[in-house]
């Protein structure tokens, strides 16, 4: 290899050092601010619940809430948001009831809880 060949590969090998390098720390920086974000999976809908003892049946509102993520995450409160732009409304789930389940629930990672 003449003179002229070895400083093109020497700086060939700078410029993908420093491309590695970049992508290494944007890489890291996107891990981090990911991992201190909760990570939610809801589903909302609606059930009937059919027994055997009763013969009516009574419909329900059927809301799973899964921590899909490392930090642990805490409900306290339920919204509806329905319709669009000036139709829309706002709603607020309450609890409490003798037909709800008890609130304040704690989801650790990769944990279920329906209400």
């Amino acid at each position: 290899m003449d003179s002229d060949s070895l400083q093109l590969w020497s700086v060939i090998g700078t410029w993908l050092a420093s491309i590695g390098t970049v992508s290494a720390v944007v890489t890291s920086l996107w891990l981090a601010n990911r991992q201190g974000k909760i990570h939610l999976g809801i589903v909302a809908g609606h059930r009937q619940l059919v027994t055997k003892a009763s013969k009516t049946v009574p419909d329900l509102c059927m809301i799973k809430i899964v921590n899909k993520g490392t930090r642990p995450a805490k409900i306290t409160g339920i919204g509806w948001e329905c319709g669009r732009f000036k139709k829309k409304i706002h709603l607020i789930q309450m609890f409490g009831t003798p037909d709800s389940d008890i609130f304040q629930k704690h989801c650790k990672k990769v944990k279920k809880e329906l209400f």
